[in-house]
């Protein structure tokens, strides 16, 4: 009879990376980017920390996806080390940071970036108040900024008075062409876009305005749709960028020393 030892396969270390995810060299964390560390997927959280468990030793590619774009690196894992790490999303093309800076945020004072949750369906009504010009014209011009976006909001309208977006028709004091006001409780909950009668054949108004209701704030650039003075009459491919943008990021980050309520509205022009 012989005896003897019996080995025991061990099995390979299990390992907890954690990491950040970034949006370009702005240094702020993507909201929600799917992130992939070899077989493992895990989520960031809205400030673009990951922590990953189960990991092996060994190198992993890990592949980022977020609304703004894809990002990539190699990590290598050593069960004798912690290991955290750092991915940077490129900014997508064409894109000028100084340009995200101020559209990235809707108003001037407290410099908080507004949003509605996720990129959706939004429902729109019509005010008794608006003309069938209007209408007409603002039909158009949504399905205009639908197409530029890709789908990646879409509208519908309805009869319903309780709809994400209300359009109004109103003459508003000085130069005022039309105006936007948001309804907040952390991220956008609803708007009312207001076009003064002068304005309703204006379709630079009327999609600067819808820019506003979707979270753009104004473009420095006078070529964008989103400049408060320009003549730009579509959303261009930079503008769709910087939405992008701030839908990769944490809703309610503020840029400011000031103190904005939680709950409230914001009228912007």
């Amino acid at each position: 009879m012989v005896s003897g030892c019996i080995n025991t396969p061990t099995s390979p270390p299990q390992n907890t990376v954690r990491g950040k995810i970034h949006l370009g060299e702005t240094g702020l964390g993507i909201c929600e980017a799917k992130v992939s560390i070899g077989s493992n997927v895990v989520t960031a959280d809205p400030n673009g920390n990951l922590t990953a468990t189960g990991i092996k030793d060994g190198t992993h590619e890990v592949t980022a996806t977020s609304l703004v774009g894809i990002g990539k690196t190699e990590i290598a894992v050593n069960s004798n080390q912690n290991l955290n790490f750092e991915l940077k999303i490129p900014y997508p093309e064409p894109w000028v940071e100084a340009e995200f800076n101020q559209i990235k945020t809707v108003d001037s004072t407290y410099k908080r970036l507004f949003r509605w949750n996720k990129p959706k369906n939004l429902t729109y009504y019509f005010d008794p108040s608006c003309s069938e010009a209007l209408k007409t014209n603002y039909r158009n011009s949504i399905q205009s900024v639908e197409n530029t976006l890709n789908n990646l909001f879409t509208f519908s309208e309805t009869t319903d008075s309780q709809a994400s977006i209300i359009i109004k028709e109103e003459a508003l004091s000085g130069f005022i062409t039309g105006l936007t006001e948001l309804k907040y409780y952390e991220t956008i909950e609803n708007a009312i876009i207001k076009i003064d009668p002068g304005y309703i054949n204006s379709k630079h108004t009327l999609i600067h305005e819808l820019g506003h209701a979707i979270g753009l704030g104004h473009s420095p650039n006078s070529n964008h749709v989103m400049h408060s003075g320009g003549k730009g009459e579509a959303l261009t491919l930079e503008e769709v960028n910087y939405l992008k943008g701030i839908y990769s990021l944490k809703s309610g980050l503020v840029f400011s020393s000031q103190t904005l309520p939680r709950q409230g509205t914001l009228t912007v022009n």
